[in-house]
């Protein structure tokens, strides 16, 4: 059997109980089927466990216990599933979002900031994604596919390829437009596999988002890195706990993400780093009397020299009425 970091999963549709259907993986990188721990048909099951693909069922406890009756392996420590996973694309009025327009750009859903700090918190583990395509009255075209494991792809995780109604009953019945479609799928996860090496490769990027991306901080630290993303900003990220330790070099920014006061070792690296010539960019809670106004008037931020450096905070927020 093939150890976690090589599976490349697929969710096995619970109504394709027919074994000869796993004929479709021939010449396909798939070798892991993720399966409903209730519904795993158990003729398919035997055929694809003899055949020598990993079966894992992905849940609660209790799926887990299901699954082991079906012979099914739970979610191994090597594994990680990056929890809040999105189908990616042009988010849809219909899902909230608010539409594009003359002065508002679309709202673009993508799972690189999640992953990378799925990543950067659990460098030794390899990450899932377990996103559905959307469900009808939605078309899914094979680009959507193609942009859906691309965006896990390339930067460093696993999507559980999932398919939608129509092109199961498409491929079940064996119909040329979807074995078309498939045949695609799986050549673009093949792509992305023959370059698995690079994952291996850090990120640039001259700007360092500093937090520990848990607790009170999550929902703004994930905002950050979610905007920083949509703008094409490159950046790295350094988790709180190691940066007082961590190499700064390359970094020409800082933002502190978290509330209230670091750390003191992490509050002398960072501010040594501001002495170097470095920006920071902290909350409205950081105290430091010896920075200096540098008589920039910004309406919404307080910039002060400090050393070669500069440290920015925001104003308290302004509001009239008339």
């Amino acid at each position: 059997m093939l150890p976690p970091e090589s599976w490349i999963p697929l969710r096995w549709p619970p109504a394709w109980g027919d074994p000869a259907l796993l004929g479709l993986l021939d010449g396909t990188p798939f070798n892991c089927l993720v399966m409903e721990p209730n519904a795993a048909p158990e003729l398919v099951a035997a055929k694809a466990r003899a055949a020598g693909f990993s079966l894992v069922a992905i849940g609660n406890d209790a799926a887990h216990s299901a699954g082991a009756g079906a012979g099914l392996a739970p979610l191994p420590d090597e594994l990680l599933i990056a929890a809040d996973s999105v189908w990616p694309a042009i988010a849809s009025a219909a899902n909230g979002a608010e539409p594009s327009g003359p002065t508002a750009n679309p709202w673009i859903d993508s799972n690189g900031w999640l992953l990378r700090v799925a990543r950067a918190r659990s460098p030794r583990k390899t990450i899932w994604l377990t996103f559905e395509p959307p469900a009808a009255p939605n078309v899914v075209l094979l680009d959507a596919y193609l942009r859906a494991i691309a965006d896990a792809g390339v930067w460093g995780g696993r999507w559980v390829v999932s398919l939608d109604a129509d092109l199961r009953g498409g491929l079940a019945r064996g119909d040329a437009k979807a074995l078309e479609s498939w045949k695609a799928i799986a050549d673009a996860v093949a792509s992305f596999e023959k370059r698995h090496s690079w994952n291996a490769l850090e990120p640039l990027g001259v700007v360092g988002v500093v937090s520990d991306f848990a607790g009170a901080n999550e929902t703004m630290s994930q905002e950050i890195l979610n905007l920083l993303g949509r703008r094409n900003l490159a950046y790295r990220i350094l988790e709180a706990p190691a940066a007082a330790t961590a190499s700064l070099a390359g970094f020409h920014a800082l933002i502190y993400v978290d509330e209230g006061q670091p750390a003191p070792s992490l509050r002398a690296r960072l501010r040594a780093f501001v002495q170097q010539g470095g920006l920071l960019m902290v909350s409205a809670e950081w105290k430091q009397p010896d920075a200096k106004p540098t008589g920039m008037d910004h309406p919404r931020v307080d910039l002060r020299r400090l050393g070669k450096g500069r440290l920015a905070s925001p104003r308290p927020a302004t509001w009239t009425l008339s």
